[in-house]
């Protein structure tokens, strides 16, 4: 972690690679978490393998999928999850059971936390993408003014032109027209 002069906001990071699609995100003063994740890399049993991080209610929500958008949801919440597990500090030792990401999921979904937590939606931002047909890309941002923040998503052309990268950054709302 960057170590910011006196006065200054910490500049926090976090970065995530998954089957050939890499994300790095960047914010100013706030948790920051990102999760990039492959279809591809979905096992035999992918709700038994992450089950454990689901609440009720997503679990009702992934069964109500069709058949073919079944596992896209259910990677969706994984990355969802492992952001909030990031942004949070303590990673997948965060109780990802205890926050349920409301339905339907979209590019920025909200969240409800057990109320045993102390945790409030208001100071989480999400954001939630597809860069490729096979991949799932979530960021979460946690502190006290996420609320006025969106998250973007924008590709980059490497040099070769071949391959595209994803980065993901956040606006205060009001400094884009």
């Amino acid at each position: 972690e960057y170590v910011p002069p006196p006065g200054v906001a910490p500049l926090r990071f976090s970065l995530s690679h998954g089957d050939g699609v890499a994300l790095c995100v960047v914010a100013l003063g706030c948790g920051v978490g990102a999760d990039v994740e492959s279809l591809r890399n979905l096992g035999p049993d992918p709700l038994g393998a992450v089950g454990e991080v689901l609440s009720r209610e997503e679990k009702h929500g992934i069964a109500a999928q069709p058949a073919d958008g079944s596992a896209a949801a259910l990677l969706a919440l994984w990355t969802i999850k492992e952001a909030i597990g990031k942004a949070s500090g303590l990673g997948l030792a965060f109780p990802l059971a205890k926050v349920s990401v409301k339905w339907p999921l979209g590019p920025a979904p909200a969240l409800e936390f057990d109320p045993a937590l102390g945790e409030e939606a208001s100071s989480w931002s999400l954001g939630v993408c597809r860069p490729t047909a096979n991949h799932v890309a979530a960021v979460a941002l946690h502190g006290p003014r996420v609320q006025d923040t969106r998250v973007a998503f924008e590709e980059h052309r490497l040099p070769s032109g071949t391959r595209v990268a994803r980065s993901a950054f956040a606006l205060r709302t009001g400094e884009v027209s």
